[in-house]
């Protein structure tokens, strides 16, 4: 430590150096980077000290309590003490050095900085706006290409996923076809067996219908049974309608889907070619 803080001292040639090699602003960098190191290390070991010390006297306070009964002890530990404060003695002068060191390091810091900025004069300030707008101009160009990439992504997932949904949605349509010849095939069994009940039923209607006309009010009661009758096959058609039109727009909105993803592909495509004539350009 006091070795570092010696040879610290002596760096009276950083003046030297500077005067012989003025003007260069990589210099006056580099010194203030040495600077900054050197200012590091320093910090570090007068840390590291104040750490040694505070252990140290973290010990022997600990040691005074567990053996303060023994004389010869006691007198060691006195002897520790004052070892101790003269080696908090010699610590507290080599803070003090530490500390003037540090602040010869902070003024030269605040030096080399002075110098490194580089001088305003008219070619300067006209050769900086120009890194500048060159500069602005690069990140530019940078965020739209990286814009242009997440829209790319972006674009290439939607497309991923409607796929999926394709796919799906076809599946399902074949069950869907399925389920519906297999419910057909079963209407044609029903119906097939509802001519046969119905031709039965309609011989019993006629003779039912013939035993009211008979009866008072029979053509009333008549009339309310076929109008129940139709609003019962009404329903059933305007059910099966619904059903229909269902199955129906499902089948669009597929075929609506796969119209956008070819709307995509075909926007994706202008784009790239648009961006390559820019590129060109």
């Amino acid at each position: 430590m006091q070795e570092t803080i010696t040879d610290l001292l002596n760096k009276s040639d950083i003046e030297k150096h500077c005067i012989e090699e003025e003007g260069t602003v990589q210099y006056y960098v580099n010194q203030l980077i040495n600077t900054l190191l050197i200012e590091k290390q320093v910090t570090e070991e007068v840390m590291k000290l104040q750490n040694d010390l505070e252990e140290s006297i973290k010990q022997t306070e600990k040691k005074e309590k567990e053996m303060y009964k023994n004389k010869e002890v006691l007198i060691k530990i006195n002897n520790e003490k004052i070892a101790l404060k003269e080696k908090m003695e010699r610590s507290k002068v080599m803070l003090q050095l530490a500390f003037k060191q540090n602040q010869m390091l902070q003024n030269e810091k605040k030096r080399l900085k002075l110098l490194a900025q580089p001088k305003t004069n008219e070619n300067n300030t006209k050769k900086w706006k120009g890194i500048r707008k060159e500069v602005k101009e690069i990140r530019r160009g940078l965020d739209e290409l990286i814009q242009q990439e997440k829209e790319k992504k972006v674009k290439e997932l939607k497309i991923i996923k409607l796929e999926e949904l394709q796919e799906e949605r076809k599946k399902e349509i074949e069950e869907l076809k399925k389920l519906r010849e297999k419910q057909l095939q079963e209407n044609q069994i029903k119906e097939e067996n509802d001519d046969q009940t119905s031709s039965s039923e309609s011989e019993y209607k006629i003779e039912q219908q013939d035993s009211l006309k008979k009866q008072p009010f029979g053509n009333s009661v008549l009339r309310q049974i076929e109008e129940s009758n139709v609003m019962e096959e009404e329903e059933k058609i305007n059910k099966d309608n619904n059903q229909f039109n269902e199955e129906d727009a499902f089948f669009h909105s597929d075929q609506t889907a796969s119209e956008e993803i070819e709307m995509d592909n075909e926007e994706s495509e202008s784009d790239s070619t648009t961006s390559i004539s820019n590129d060109s350009d």
